[in-house]
């Protein structure tokens, strides 16, 4: 398998844990200050993937 589809596959089982995640925990749920925290760990780890 290629580079680029081990990339694609990656990110679209990102896109499917944040799904769940948020399916999971609504938002109404979650303190705003925890949200963006975790949105920034998300991102830190996305971009150690690309």
């Amino acid at each position: 398998m290629n580079h680029r589809a081990e990339r694609f596959i990656m990110r679209h089982r990102m896109k499917q844990k944040i799904v769940e995640l948020s399916r999971k925990y609504p938002v109404s749920d979650i303190k705003p200050a925890s949200r963006v925290y975790g949105q920034q760990q998300l991102f830190d780890y996305s971009e150690v993937i690309y």
